[in-house]
């Protein structure tokens, strides 16, 4: 591990978040403005240079990639970046994705070294579905869960919890974990971009959701890693959940997470506006920008982001 990768705070970034595009086929109500505007292709890099950015920053010590958007599978270089990124030394290459083009890809991601795939859900009912997202796609999304588990992969379900829109379903989505044998993680709402005149009436923290379960089944908490996200548990009908309480109970001093968009803009954080632009900069050079770019990290949470949710990457 690089010492150009560890902080003052003496956290190391090993993880990374890699935004293919802004652009995405939900409309998500906690994600999308209704007049959502994508940033033209041809301001992103060519693959091929993006991908050369993630295997620098790799040879630096990153050793978790995960691939996230807007939609990353509506990338037109999804495949060719997954097939770029699959000869790097990774303990971990991973999908964020709402499932609803996955299955055109599945057979060949079953071919590379991507094996973990989380699947954005926050429903089980389809009116609901279809309100949340303004896309009729709920069978689909269940059959692409379905299929990736076919193929051996490792899946887990992220489902947004919103008061008085879904929260009602926190034991289907118990119930659902333990009959597919899928983790699934429960989102507190985030106070970010479009969320933000509706946070009040929508935010449940993590707490609620555990006491909400604990009215049908006991929780036993596991062991996790001092730079997880989530707060996880074994329930006792045989469901495996989690709790990722950005708001309630943020993990900024244990993040070990650095975000990379679609135009090699690398930042430090989800909250952070500003990054450093990796376009053309040789490895030799990273020694350079990195600490100073890792310093602006922040160790407790910042409270407002101003940007939408599709623009700063899952």
């Amino acid at each position: 591990m690089s010492s150009v990768l560890i902080d003052s705070h003496f956290r190391t970034m090993k993880k990374l978040r890699v935004s293919l595009l802004d652009a995405c086929n939900f409309r998500c109500i906690y994600c999308m403005p209704e007049d959502a505007k994508f940033s033209n292709r041809n301001n992103y890099l060519p693959y091929e240079e993006l991908v050369k950015i993630v295997e620098n920053l790799v040879v630096l010590g990153i050793d978790e990639v995960r691939l996230t958007g807007g939609e990353p599978t509506l990338s037109p270089d999804f495949m060719n970046t997954v097939r770029g990124l699959n000869h790097l030394k990774l303990s971990k290459l991973g999908l964020t994705t709402n499932g609803l083009t996955f299955k055109k890809h599945v057979s060949e991601l079953a071919n590379t070294q991507l094996k973990h795939v989380n699947f954005s859900l926050d429903t089980l009912d389809n009116k609901k579905f279809k309100k949340i997202t303004k896309v009729d796609g709920l069978k689909n999304v269940i059959e692409s869960i379905h299929l990736a588990q076919s193929y051996g992969m490792k899946v887990k379900v992220n489902c947004v919890v919103m008061k008085n829109v879904n929260d009602d379903e926190i034991i289907d989505f118990v119930n659902f974990s333990q009959r597919r044998g899928v983790e699934v993680r429960f989102l507190e709402t985030m106070n970010i971009g479009v969320v933000k005149p509706h946070f009040d009436r929508w935010f449940i923290s993590a707490k609620e959701m555990i006491d909400k379960i604990e009215l049908h089944h006991s929780l036993t908490r596991k062991q996790d890693s001092i730079d997880s996200t989530s707060m996880n548990y074994n329930i006792s009908n045989g469901a495996q959940v989690g709790f990722i309480a950005s708001e309630s109970e943020p993990f900024c001093g244990g993040c070990s997470r650095l975000r990379l968009d679609a135009k090699g803009v690398l930042y430090p954080c989800l909250f952070k506006s500003e990054g450093t632009d990796l376009k053309d900069v040789p490895l030799d050079e990273y020694g350079n920008l990195l600490p100073g770019l890792i310093s602006k990290k922040p160790i407790t949470r910042i409270k407002v982001q101003d940007k939408p949710m599709h623009q700063l990457g899952g």
